[in-house]
């Protein structure tokens, strides 16, 4: 009966203090930035998106043009498109490239940058509009996404 007993409390002592695996994960904050900007233009020259945890915010502005004020708008992404975005980010792919790639806006090109910012670390590359960035190319193409849909949904009659 006393080995029974004894048997019975390493039993249940090895049961309680096991610790599941989910409880020790930590969920890192990351926001994925990117914007695009015109130098000689009028109107809504510059806009971005920010999003954070599935939570997006897209930003038209102008180059300080009353009759242009800021527009923002906020909504959000599904998680299956979020967790996909976060996948393509490659810290170790974005952080040798250098701050600005080729020549951004030069003769009104425009310009557009992919922004990470990840465990107090942030790096922003700023290339020229609409070019291939190959180490980063598929977190540009999602980002871009992202932003032209919520472009359209704050300019529809330019889609």
């Amino acid at each position: 009966m006393k080995l029974l007993i004894q048997m019975l409390f390493f039993i249940s002592l090895f049961l309680f203090s096991c610790q599941n695996d989910y409880e020790k994960v930590e969920v890192n904050e990351i926001a994925i930035k990117g914007g695009v900007f015109f130098g000689f233009c009028v109107g809504y020259c510059k806009s971005e998106i920010e999003i954070v945890n599935k939570d997006v915010v897209f930003i038209a502005t102008s180059w300080n043009d009353p009759d242009y004020p800021d527009n923002v708008l906020s909504g959000n992404i599904s998680i299956q498109e979020w967790d996909s975005l976060i996948e393509s980010v490659d810290m170790d792919s974005l952080l040798p490239l250098g701050d600005i790639i080729g020549c951004p806006d030069c003769a009104d090109g425009g310009g557009e940058w992919i922004e990470i910012t990840k465990e107090d670390m942030t790096k922003r590359v700023t290339f020229e509009h609409g070019k291939t960035v190959e180490q980063i190319q598929i977190l540009i193409e999602k980002v871009r996404v992202i932003r032209e849909r919520f472009y359209c949904e704050m300019f529809s009659d330019n889609c």
